[in-house]
């Protein structure tokens, strides 16, 4: 519940929310200052994330670049606090669902937990996607060297670049809502439940047959670092 996770952050507490997503993914080890592995590099890298992700929310208050991108409702709880997305309404039915996203740092959280499961966890996934060469290129450098795949994941979060030099993508791409796009399970249940399909609405594939076919029961494209 990020709510929780962001009215803890607001107090100057420790976040013990988010204590309990980084146990979850055996890493509550890498902000325990009694722990052996307090000093390995990969926590490092973890560490100096979440810190920087807290200080830029702090300076920028209209949120990351790719904000939208960390907006999903697939699972129990939505990836944004309480209040930061307004306008969502899955009984229309309509295909693309679309919100407005009125606090972009409302989905930092999220965001966050999202790079550092993706990349230490090498879980990356085109699904349905043809965007095989950013996944293998990420999964390589998640492979190789995780701390720079951290670094390289928030920097692409917060400016919409890999690096300084290069270009940024069209300005309608910052607005896409991957997150937001319903998708049908292996036993052909809408994700989210609450997701009211308009007469002849089928979830999509934008890839080819193959890419499809092993996309069975996942969403269409993904959210997060690996779209």
């Amino acid at each position: 519940d990020w709510t929780k996770v962001s009215e803890n952050w607001y107090l100057g507490k420790k976040a013990p929310q988010f204590r309990s997503v980084l146990k979850d993914m055996h890493l509550d080890t890498c902000v325990d200052t009694a722990s052996d592995l307090y000093k390995d590099p990969t926590c490092h890298a973890v560490r100096a994330l979440i810190n920087t992700s807290l200080a830029l929310m702090r300076r920028f208050p209209h949120g990351p670049m790719f904000a939208n991108f960390a907006v999903v409702s697939w699972g129990e709880h939505p990836s944004w606090i309480q209040g930061a997305v307004q306008g969502l309404d899955y009984t229309t039915g309509e295909m693309p669902p679309h919100a407005h996203l009125t606090n972009p740092n409302g989905v930092v959280g999220y965001a966050m937990c999202d790079i550092i499961r993706t990349v230490l966890t090498e879980s990356v996934d085109q699904a349905s996607t043809g965007t095989c060469s950013w996944v293998a290129s990420l999964a390589a450098l998640s492979h190789k060297a995780p701390a720079v795949a951290l670094k390289l994941a928030l920097r692409l979060l917060w400016t919409g670049r890999l690096t300084s030099g290069s270009q940024r993508a069209c300005s309608a791409v910052f607005h896409q809502q991957p997150g937001l796009i319903p998708f049908k399970t292996e036993s052909d249940a809408w994700v989210p439940p609450a997701y009211t399909p308009a007469s002849g609405v089928e979830a999509a594939c934008a890839g080819n047959a193959a890419d499809c076919a092993s996309a069975t029961g996942k969403p269409s494209q993904p959210a997060g670092l690996t779209f």
